[in-house]
């Protein structure tokens, strides 16, 4: 009995059909992170001015 290079018995938490690692394709943000970092800081100081003024 031929017992297959991968069985979940071998691998019980990889599941049998795995793609590449190098064929996966990530889609690159036109936004940098420094950028979503200044848009984070932006809104940060805008709530807390909110509720400073409010409460």
């Amino acid at each position: 009995m031929d017992v297959p290079a991968e069985s979940h018995v071998d691998n019980p938490g990889k599941p049998t059909s795995v793609e590449d690692p190098s064929e996966v394709k990530i889609s690159e943000s036109p936004l940098s992170q420094s950028t979503y970092l200044a848009i984070w800081a932006i809104s940060l100081v805008a709530s807390f001015g909110i509720f400073f003024v409010y409460f």
